[in-house]
């Protein structure tokens, strides 16, 4: 006699599906984390944004003016090296037997005091324009340009050629201009007699720098000193 047998079902469970008690399948739902910060997330107020631009802008009003009185700091400190490189000139000009000359390196960025000597290094070659090596040449920064270089009122290249002077002849009118980052100038004049030259910035007013004349030879030799 064939017992009789139970009809069983399996039922397969695919994607996290699970059977329950009453033979049901219930979907795994995957738990989502709360915020474990107890203040919830805002932007800035008005008032806020307001509060940081007039901070930034009394930064920038402190920054800026400082960064400025630097430049102008840095351009007077290279003018006065200039008028002290001008006065050493002055006095190998007048005591001294060789020629000596003002003259510009653009790729050092320098003004250099030059006399015409034998080179040391090449003995054997004629004496030329040198670096005067008893004087250190005045190195521009970032924030200073040549601006112009005259001689006698013409303007001259001191890249190409220096403002020179022979023993025993006047010494021509120098003036070398220096320009800041600002577009602030000043200038360094010297006089062919003066032993040292005069810094004129644009905002100064004084007297015009007199300069010798020879009375006979203007024709104006009967006109009183």
């Amino acid at each position: 006699m064939r017992s009789a047998s139970r009809n069983t079902s399996v039922t397969r469970h695919y994607g996290g599906a699970r059977p329950t008690p009453e033979g049901s399948c219930a979907t795994l739902r995957p738990s989502v984390p709360q915020s474990l910060s107890p203040f919830p997330r805002r932007g800035f107020t008005l008032l806020e944004l307001l509060v940081v631009l007039v901070i930034l802008a009394l930064l920038f009003s402190m920054i800026v003016p400082r960064f400025a009185g630097t430049d102008r700091r840095a351009l007077q400190l290279v003018s006065d090296q200039v008028a002290d490189l001008l006065t050493m000139y002055a006095h190998r000009a007048t005591l001294g037997q060789k020629p000596v000359g003002v003259g510009y390196d653009p790729e050092r960025r320098a003004i250099m005091l030059l006399v015409i000597d034998i080179d040391l290094d090449r003995p054997d070659q004629p004496a030329d324009w040198q670096v005067d090596r008893l004087v250190t040449p005045v190195k521009l920064p970032s924030t200073v340009d040549l601006f112009d270089a005259r001689a006698d009122g013409e303007p001259v290249d001191l890249a190409l050629w220096p403002i020179a002077n022979r023993p025993g002849k006047d010494r021509p009118t120098i003036e070398i201009t220096l320009v800041g980052r600002d577009g602030e100038t000043t200038a360094v004049v010297l006089a062919p007699h003066a032993v040292a030259p005069r810094q004129i910035n644009p905002d100064e007013i004084g007297p015009a720098i007199r300069m010798p004349i020879d009375l006979d030879a203007a024709g104006r030799h009967r006109e009183e000193w």
